[in-house]
């Protein structure tokens, strides 16, 4: 989240003072650590403030999924406590019949998922040799569907410091957050710390940008790998006031996405 927030500044920076509309769509699928596979759809809209050294945003998803065995919680694609049972339960889904193994897409439900709210301070501008430096800190609203395992119930809670240093046409990014995870029914998560780090390379004098992100957290669960995934991502200024974007991710562990894919633009209001 560090990222797309230290991203988001690049591109903010030309409309300081206004608000913004991003809308998204992402798809995920992965097996995870169960034996069948779980695809996922989130349609995202965001509301962004953006101030001179400040920034809050709001962000809302639909989740359409064919499983309720994982949510997205904790910045992470985690299992929720309908799927994440016992041993001999593993990999397979609270609602009998409703995905294949395969990843089947023949029976989807549809539902709210959980408010995400942002907020980031520049504690330092970005001056000479020195890289700007960023404070964030991040809740997530419990207002998932629970019937079709969207989400867990419970609150989360994270704080994140980043760093960000442009030179010539490249950027570097990094960030450090730790993160407080709700914990659903008969599931016990191990609050991670997550690092990220990003290499960015600009064209056309800033309109395009090719973006490439790393990011891994502590142990989660355990007994499995910690998360990990690499993402690389392309934005594109259409005018001033429009931008679009796109990435493809994959994961790098049995606790994160096979794969995935976003697109999306931003709009400033």
């Amino acid at each position: 989240m560090a990222f797309l927030l230290l991203v988001a500044g690049d591109a903010e920076a030309q409309t300081t003072g206004n608000w913004s509309l991003n809308v998204s769509v992402q798809r995920m699928q992965g097996q995870y650590m169960f034996d069948t596979v779980t695809s996922a759809y989130y349609f995202y809209g965001n509301l962004r403030y953006q101030a001179q050294r400040w920034a809050i945003s709001v962000s809302v998803p639909v989740i359409v999924q064919n499983s309720d065995l994982m949510s997205f919680t904790g910045g992470m694609y985690l299992p929720t406590g309908k799927g994440h049972h016992s041993d001999q339960d593993r990999g397979r889904s609270h609602h009998d019949g409703d995905m294949g193994g395969d990843g089947s897409e023949a029976h989807m439900n549809a539902g709210l998922g959980d408010v995400f709210a942002y907020t980031e301070y520049a504690l330092l501008p970005e001056r000479g040799a020195l890289p700007g430096i960023f404070a964030g800190g991040s809740v997530k609203f419990p207002t998932a569907n629970l019937n079709y395992g969207f989400g867990t119930g419970e609150f989360d809670f994270g704080v994140v410091l980043a760093m960000r240093k442009n030179y010539r046409l490249f950027s570097l990014y990094m960030d450090l957050g730790y993160t407080v995870i709700g914990d659903p029914a008969d599931v016990d998560y191990i609050d991670p710390i997550n690092l990220g780090i990003g290499l960015g390379k600009f064209f056309s004098r800033g309109r395009h940008s090719l973006l490439l992100y790393y990011q891994t957290y502590t142990t989660v669960f355990d007994g499995f790998d910690s998360p990990q995934q690499v993402s690389v991502g392309y934005s594109s200024w259409i005018n001033p006031r429009l931008a679009l974007s796109f990435t493809v991710l994959a994961g790098l562990s049995e606790t994160s996405p096979d794969f995935g894919f976003s697109g999306g633009f931003s709009l400033g209001l």
